[in-house]
């Protein structure tokens, strides 16, 4: 939920929002850390990862550099790190990266530099759908034209790309202006699925190019009807929550802000 309130509002709403999170999660954190203990539960551990997944995408001050030392860098040095702390510090590292950020970690995926788990792989191709620069996430779709991201991920990473507010409708504009070539190389049903993101596009007159999308395209969704209905009632759903809560988000996380720090104390 604060994830998606994260894409409405001001910058400095964001900012709050942080906050919000950063002191949410600032007593677990501190209490679990990144390493597991002898004889923790399995709940524990889960936790862990949970915690620290919340507070890798939200840009704390200090938090890649922290991501960095007790689990990406261990982790290119051969050290066995839990699977969800090693995504949080994937996340984290790239949630702040820049160029140099995407080409090392698109240089992981030859197995030439490291060998990863499909789980590993999954991780790493989301890290690159979080950067903030749009030429960057242009450079994700063209990678995936160029086949040098498996067609059977590509659906996955192009809705990740559109769940990014930052970059979403470079996104768009590059899916719509070379939509034959996508359409071409990747299978419908895959590329529905990247093509749910579109439901994120919730600004009023989104709506209308959206429509005009799947019309012009109608051909190609043949036998997808269904979905493509899914995908556009989506977008109408998050239109209207969009209307419902950005002329009050500042006062509304404002609000949380301060019942957060009453609770903690």
């Amino acid at each position: 939920s604060l994830g998606q309130l994260g894409s409405y509002g001001s910058e400095k709403c964001r900012e709050t929002l942080r906050t919000v999170v950063g002191e949410l999660t600032a007593p677990l954190y501190e209490e679990l850390g990144w390493k597991r203990s002898d004889g923790e539960s399995p709940q524990i551990t889960e936790l862990r990862g949970r915690i620290l997944g919340i507070i890798s995408r939200q840009r704390l001050p200090g938090f890649e550099r922290l991501a960095r030392k007790n689990a990406y860098l261990p982790w290119l040095a051969g050290e066995d790190i839990d699977g969800d702390v090693l995504s949080a510090a994937i996340f984290s590292v790239a949630t702040e990266g820049d160029a140099g950020t995407y080409t090392e970690l698109f240089g992981l995926l030859n197995p030439a530099v490291k060998v990863l788990t499909p789980q590993q792989i999954t991780t790493v191709l989301t890290a690159l759908t979080l950067l903030r620069e749009p030429a960057l996430a242009e450079k994700t779709l063209s990678e995936i034209l160029d086949d040098r991201i498996d067609q059977q991920m590509s659906g996955s990473v192009i809705g990740a790309l559109f769940a990014n507010s930052r970059v979403r409708y470079r996104v768009w504009a590059m899916v719509r202006s070379r939509f034959a070539e996508f359409a071409e190389k990747i299978h419908i049903g895959l590329l529905l699925r990247g093509l749910n993101g579109l439901g994120d596009l919730d600004r009023p007159e989104d709506a209308q190019a959206v429509q005009e999308f799947f019309s012009l395209h109608a051909e190609r969704f043949t036998g997808s009807e269904v979905l493509v209905s899914q995908i556009v009632d989506r977008q109408h759903l998050n239109i209207a929550m969009r209307g419902r809560c950005e002329p009050e988000m500042e006062t509304v996380v404002d609000e949380l802000l301060v019942l957060v720090r009453g609770i903690s104390k």
